[in-house]
């Protein structure tokens, strides 16, 4: 019998065998289970990516506009502490990840209003500091009625000299400076040189003095050279007296010295014989009674013969004689 149902049950074809409940309830079992290992693995990957966050823990810039109306004072809240034990351990375990015990937290305060927006603004570099010098600072100097002008940058200070000594000596550049550019405008090419070398002397680079000064220098050249002209003109002339000053004057306005001094000697040799001359025709008219003309050749003796000559003297008695005064 035993042996006949399979066969009997093999002949029975499988559309006319009846419909068993034990398949539905076996799927609806590994639905479920499939089902629970997904949900599972789900909160697991979840917990490794997205860890908890702390109750305790703000977030920046969150509660700033209640902070910002509470009056109580600022008090700093001790360091947060980490409120999840590091998911590593669950996947070491094969279990989820638990919360572990969270430490007591100190109440958080509200920051005052300086501190909110101290928060959100960057905070400024500090400024870098001088560098230390290696002499001591001088004490500020102290002025009654109106502050010191500021020393001009091409006069330099003299080592240890005073303040008021190193002023008087800037004010007498500028003087000296101020003059000698008058001279040199107004054609006193001689005055403006001698200022002029003065304040390079002291100053080199005070403000256009190196350029006025060889203007006053080219100027003096063309003096000099218009004096030695004169002069000649005057030696022709026979107006020895200006000559010779004519030539005094172009050695001091620097003339080449041998042009100088040859014409100043043409000149007193030629002053000295026009005197002698003159004394002679003063004593031949004196001993003719003509009293008038002698006195003229007399003037002439005396502003031509040289000082030591003894007949300067002598026609210089005459002229006392003859009743002519000279000044």
């Amino acid at each position: 019998m035993a042996a006949a149902a399979p066969a009997v049950a093999a002949g029975v074809p499988r559309a006319s065998r009846p419909f068993a409940p034990a398949v539905l309830v076996w799927g609806a079992a590994w639905l479920v289970l499939f089902g629970l290992i997904g949900a599972v693995a789900w909160l697991w990957f979840s917990s490794r990516s997205e860890p908890a966050q702390s109750p305790a823990t703000e977030v920046p810039g969150a509660s700033a506009p209640a902070q910002a109306t509470s009056p109580t004072p600022s008090v700093e809240a001790p360091a947060a502490v980490p409120s999840t034990v590091p998911s590593s351990s669950a996947a070491e375990t094969g279990g989820t990840a638990v919360p572990a015990a969270i430490a007591p937290l100190a109440p958080a305060t509200p920051a005052s209003p300086q501190e909110s927006a101290g928060a959100s603004a960057p905070v400024p570099a500090p400024a870098p500091s001088a560098a230390p010098s290696g002499t001591p600072p001088t004490a500020p100097e102290v002025w009654v009625d109106r502050p010191p002008p500021a020393p001009p940058a091409n006069v330099p200070r003299r080592p240890g000299e005073r303040t008021p000594e190193y002023r008087q000596r800037v004010a007498d550049i500028e003087r000296q400076y101020t003059e000698g550019r008058n001279a040199l405008a107004s054609g006193r090419a001689g005055e403006a040189r001698d200022l002029l070398r003065a304040v390079a002397a002291a100053a080199p680079a005070y403000k256009d003095v190196d350029g006025l000064l060889r203007d006053a220098e080219a100027a003096v050249q063309r003096e000099a050279a218009a004096a030695i002209a004169s002069a000649e003109k005057l030696e022709h002339a026979a107006d020895y007296e200006k000559a010779l000053a004519g030539y005094r004057r172009a050695g001091q306005l620097g003339a080449p010295a041998d042009r100088v001094s040859a014409g100043v000697q043409r000149v007193q040799q030629q002053m000295r014989a026009a005197g002698e001359k003159a004394f002679a025709d003063a004593r031949q008219f004196d001993s003719l009674g003509r009293n008038a003309d002698a006195a003229r050749l007399y003037e002439i003796a005396v502003r031509y013969l040289p000082d030591g000559d003894p007949r300067r003297a002598q026609a210089r008695q005459r002229l006392e004689v003859l009743g002519v005064k000279r000044p």
